[in-house]
Parts: structure tokens; sequence; C-alpha cells
């Protein structure tokens, strides 16, 4: 994993709507970072925010920070600002060069932190949170297949995880606080265990985007690079919802960004990641392992000849081994 990322004038990291693999059927609204750090209290909701004129739609060339999160209660996000707080505190020692995001101390390297360029983008660049961007989130509560509504907020639901295909950087904010309803730590393991969570990290680290990177922010003190293969331990199909409708289809989304992905490696390689994914799709998506000749899988996984190193390793299934060659750790 390298330190750059992706920046709007890289032709290679632009996407559009009419280019993710997921539906785009709500317009994908922001705020302007300098807007953000202004902003004092608890997170304005989006009706609010637009009638002050502080929200913009997505176009391209904008820079996109999509900011991931567990809600702090029932009926608001941030009942208290208290993330809301972290986040700015992080992103203005981001921006100045004051808050160094590492690498976790599993597989930290001295080498990868932010880019002068990427601390510039983030400056000029627009955030996107949930509150902000979604219209009367505080409506929903038929889940993501409301059908017979097709309100604007459903539909701005069902696009999160294209919004997370357009966005540049993706932050997971995760300080550790306290749920206001129940009282229940809600922390970096919380956040992984809720299934919108889960599905807003899959997108992101099984788009088509050159760099996946993932930022943690713990505190407004200490943010670090996500270690690799935490999502892979983190299935969709077993995480927490709220509503538990929603648990179908947004198993649905995981699957067609497991599928993308392997699609897009056939045509386009490594070859070895494609058979990785391959081996790994029947554990993410917690699915039996079909029954399969030698034939069929040599074809599936794309070999040629027996490569018996990775022959051995999909048909046991003993992936740690694969793991380390493939993820360097």
């Amino acid at each position: 994993m390298g330190a750059s990322f992706c920046s709007p004038v890289d032709e290679r990291c632009t996407c559009s709507p009419q280019s993710t693999i997921h539906a785009f059927r709500f317009p994908l609204w922001a705020v302007k970072v300098s807007d953000f750090l202004e902003m004092q209290g608890p997170p304005r909701p989006h009706h609010l925010l637009q009638e002050e004129g502080l929200l913009h739609e997505w176009f391209p060339g904008m820079f996109v920070i999509f900011a991931s999160h567990q809600w702090l209660s029932s009926t608001h996000p941030d009942p208290q600002g208290q993330q809301m707080e972290v986040l700015q505190k992080a992103l203005r020692g981001m921006i100045d060069g004051s808050l160094q995001v590492h690498e976790d101390l599993v597989a930290r390297a001295d080498s990868m932190n932010l880019s002068n360029t990427i601390r510039h983008h983030i400056a000029e660049g627009f955030l996107f949170l949930d509150w902000f961007a979604i219209p009367q989130i505080t409506v929903r509560k038929d889940g993501v297949n409301e059908e017979s509504v097709k309100s604007d907020a459903a539909l701005a639901v069902q696009s999160i995880p294209a919004y997370v295909e357009l966005s540049n950087v993706f932050i997971a904010l995760v300080p550790e606080l306290m749920h206001k309803d129940s009282s229940a730590l809600v922390n970096y393991a919380s956040w992984l265990s809720r299934g919108w969570c889960r599905a807003e990290l899959w997108c992101r680290l099984l788009s088509n985007k050159i760099d996946t990177t993932i930022i943690v922010i713990h505190s407004p003190t200490q943010a670090e690079f996500m270690f690799p293969l935490d999502w892979q331990h983190n299935s969709i199909v077993d995480g927490d919802f709220t509503v538990e409708s929603d648990r179908a289809i947004v198993v649905q989304l995981g699957e067609t960004a497991v599928e993308s992905k392997i699609q897009h490696l056939q045509v386009h390689g490594p070859l070895r990641d494609c058979r990785f994914y391959c081996a790994l799709r029947p554990k993410l998506l917690r699915q039996e392992r079909a029954d399969r000749t030698l034939q069929q899988f040599l074809e599936d996984a794309g070999f040629q000849i027996p490569d018996f190193p990775d022959l051995q390793a999909c048909q046991t299934g003993n992936l740690e081994t694969w793991n380390v060659e493939a993820w360097g750790v």
C-alpha cells in the first residue's frame, strides 16, 4: 500500500454517477470542508443546510471525503456534537500537518503518510456525512426497500454505496463515546459490527480505484490507516442492522461489490488477486463452497496450467499463507 491518494486531476481515478458499479439514485450532496470547520454544536440536518446554501451537489472533479460513522442515538447521529468536534480537530490536524496518519502497529511502514498534495485537497475539498447529505433521514422507518414511497431519503440511502465510489478519501470516524439511548460504548469495534458500516467499508475496499486506503480516526490526535485484513473477518451477512429489512438489500450490495471486483481483475489483472478473491468469495458472502471438478476450478480461477501453491491454497481453504503474500503482511 502506498501513501499517494488519487486526486481529481488524475484521470485514472476519475469516476462519475454513470460509471459507478452501484446504483446512483439521488444526487450526492456535500459540505465544503472550510464551512464544516466553522460549524459549532450538534450537526444540523440536510434541510437546514440546504436553506443556508451550505450544500453542494457533486460535480466532476469534486474532491469528496466520505465520513462513515455510527449514530450516537436513535433520532440524531451526534446529539452533543462530540463526533463532529473530533472530526473537525482531526481534519485541521491533517491539513496543517500536525496530525500524522500512520499504518496500524501491526503493519506499520514509516513511508506511509499523507502527502502535502492530499492535505491541500482535503482543505479545499467537500465532506459527505449522511446527516448532511440525506433529506428527512429522521423519518426513515421502513428500511431501504421503500418501494411504495420512493422518498428522497430512501433513494439517497440506496445510493450510499455509489457515494463511496465517487469519494476520494474514506474516513472511519470511530472515537470512543457513549450511545445516548443504550449507554453502550461506540468505538471502532462497534462500528465494524454494523451492517451498513461494513457495506460502506466493502464498497471502498472492493472498488476498482487505484487507491482504496481507509483512514481510521480514533481521536483528534490519533488516526491510522486501516489494517488491510480487518474487513475480511466482518461479513455484511452477519452484521448488525437497526432496520432488519435492510439486511437482504445490503447483502446484495456486498455481493455486487465482490463480483464486480472479480470481473475487473479477470480482465485487467493481476490474475493472482483475482484468484485470491475467487477463493475468498464463499467466506466473505457466507456461502457454502460449491463442489467443483478440478477442471471447473481451474477455469473459474483462470489457471491455464496448474500453479501448485495457489491450487493447494484454494482447494484446502488455507488462505492464511495467501493473505500474507497478497497483502504483504
